[in-house]
């Protein structure tokens, strides 16, 4: 198993209890299980039930709004260590745990939050100039192998919906997948 940074400005909360189950845990090949305990085993003194903002959680880092991964977060701008310091924040570390394998790289690296923008495609089944069904295939092809990215579909009454997110560079792969008569609304997540 990696080891947790050394560098980081305050302690880890690090539950050992949970660290010996961790071996049975992936051979019972319970993933969500997993991921749900994998987010209580660091704790950020920084946001810890003060500093919220949507679905930013202080406790346990578990989701960040925009983001539907479980994270991991190890630290905030290097050399702000104290919540005196939280106007100097600049840029939060996180690390998602989407597989397996990806935990022990995990417990020693730090990676820069990836900034996403949430979109909402509406396709109107009477619409003229278009087939549904293969506009939303269209959008699916150019979204689904973007770094970052996530859609969903929901059929509708009058409309099929597409959900998902992208990261902000990649705003006009989906403007360009899209019918022209339809229109992409975009809502630019923040972490604070």
């Amino acid at each position: 198993m990696g080891q947790l940074p050394t560098d980081v400005p305050w302690d880890v909360n690090w539950d050992k209890k949970f660290e010996s189950q961790l071996e049975e845990l992936k051979q019972s090949g319970s993933f969500d299980t997993y991921r749900k305990k994998t987010i209580r085993i660091i704790r950020n003194p920084i946001r810890e039930g003060s500093y919220k903002s949507e679905n930013l959680k202080g406790l346990k880092t578990a989701h960040v709004s925009g983001n539907y991964q479980d994270i991991i977060c190890f630290e905030l701008t290097p050399g702000v260590n104290h919540q005196s310091q939280q106007e100097k924040l600049e840029e939060v570390y996180l690390h998602f745990i989407d597989h397996w394998d990806n935990y022990d790289s995990a417990l020693s690296s730090r990676n820069a939050a990836g900034r996403t923008v949430e979109f909402t495609i509406e396709m109107p089944y009477l619409e003229e100039g278009y087939d549904v069904e293969r506009a939303k295939n269209t959008v699916y092809k150019a979204v689904k192998d973007l770094d970052g990215s996530r859609i969903t579909q929901e059929w509708g009454d009058e409309c099929l919906r597409l959900t998902g997110e992208v990261s902000p560079e990649d705003k006009d792969v989906v403007k360009t997948a899209i019918p022209t008569t339809v229109d992409v609304k975009f809502n630019e997540n923040t972490l604070f």
